[in-house]
């Protein structure tokens, strides 16, 4: 895992680009307008991108941040990281990345010693709202605004894992182990 740069913005973007695709093309809306707010959270150094055994190309991304969207989350709710655009290229779809960059989002809470790691995801996905309940995320509720796709609150407590190891003194690299049999971080 490491920060992204500014450098980094078309990468960036062509993953949540790909990812958005696929699930068009599965009936799924994702982003209201492409590219969304990504641009600006790489250069405001919200966006992790993730690479495989040291690969210089990112097969995935996340963005996480400590501003709640206000649509979703009360006053009482800010108390979180918030994961916002996780998305994986298809070549390393199985392979556990998801769940490597959610354990990391984990990781990051807890050593910023913020309680909670927070989220929204489409409120017709039943499938990623039960991939986010394996990864021991809790449904709050759902949200329905008609001129969102998103809207599905799920929360998981932070926590330090073992399987996130800092590379360097910034804290702008890390490593994630990944458990080959399970793909769980």
């Amino acid at each position: 895992m490491r920060l992204a740069e500014f450098s980094d913005i078309d990468r960036t973007v062509a993953i949540i680009r790909e990812a958005t695709d696929w699930l068009a093309g599965r009936g799924i809306g994702w982003i209201r307008s492409f590219p969304g707010a990504t641009p600006q959270r790489v250069v405001d150094g919200k966006v992790w991108l993730a690479t495989i055994d040291g690969q210089a190309e990112p097969i995935a991304t996340v963005a996480l941040m400590t501003d709640a969207d206000p649509e979703w989350w009360a006053d009482d709710e800010r108390d979180a990281l918030f994961v916002h655009g996780l998305a994986v290229r298809r070549s390393a779809g199985g392979l556990g990345v998801g769940s490597a960059l959610l354990e990391f989002a984990s990781d990051q809470a807890a050593r910023r010693s913020i309680p909670w790691v927070r989220l929204d995801c489409s409120k017709s996905n039943v499938e990623l709202q039960e991939y986010y309940r394996r990864q021991g995320f809790t449904h709050r509720r759902t949200v329905d605004l008609p001129y969102r796709n998103s809207g599905a609150l799920f929360q998981r407590a932070a926590r330090p894992s073992d399987a996130v190891q800092a590379l360097d003194d910034l804290g702008d690299r890390y490593s994630v182990s990944l458990d080959s049999t399970t793909g769980q971080a």
